[in-house]
């Protein structure tokens, strides 16, 4: 059961990684410098001072990376302190 504990805070850790370094990355290379309502890219995303629009799905996405990491990590720490202890023989 430590394992699987472990392992989700160290999954939850890698998709919060993922979703504030590479998915920013790619949304401020890949969307367009000036809204473009016809394609539904009107949501201002600014990274690092460069302010690019995106859609409020790809808004979506980003956030939910992060807050679903963040989730994932804290239950599996929670059961991490939850398992009783071992006892030494």
């Amino acid at each position: 059961m430590r394992f699987l504990s472990v392992s989700m805070m160290l999954v939850g850790a890698a998709i919060v990684l993922v979703g504030s370094i590479v998915v920013p990355s790619y949304l401020s290379n890949e969307r367009p410098e000036i809204p473009r309502p016809e394609r539904g890219q009107v949501v201002a995303f600014n990274h690092h001072g460069k302010v690019t629009y995106i859609s409020r799905r790809d808004d979506l996405a980003h956030n939910a990376y992060f807050i679903g990491g963040a989730f994932i990590s804290l239950l599996g720490g929670t059961l991490y302190l939850r398992q009783a202890p071992r006892r030494r023989t």
